[in-house]
């Protein structure tokens, strides 16, 4: 994160309750939920060299 958007979010979040905090965080929390229920495994191949590369000495 770079130094504007720290300064962006210091100016919204200042003076913020927590209950108007836990009801923003909410919906961005749904909407990344929503998000990364649609991402689908792709990579068959890379995820067997990892795991061959991790369990090789198991």
């Amino acid at each position: 994160m770079n130094q504007k958007k720290i300064d962006q979010l210091n100016d919204v979040l200042n003076g913020m309750s927590q209950s108007e905090w836990n009801r923003i965080k909410q919906h961005v929390d749904m909407l990344f939920s929503s998000k990364v229920a649609k991402v689908q495994f792709d990579d068959s191949e890379l995820l067997e060299i990892n795991l061959k590369r991790e369990f090789r000495n198991a």
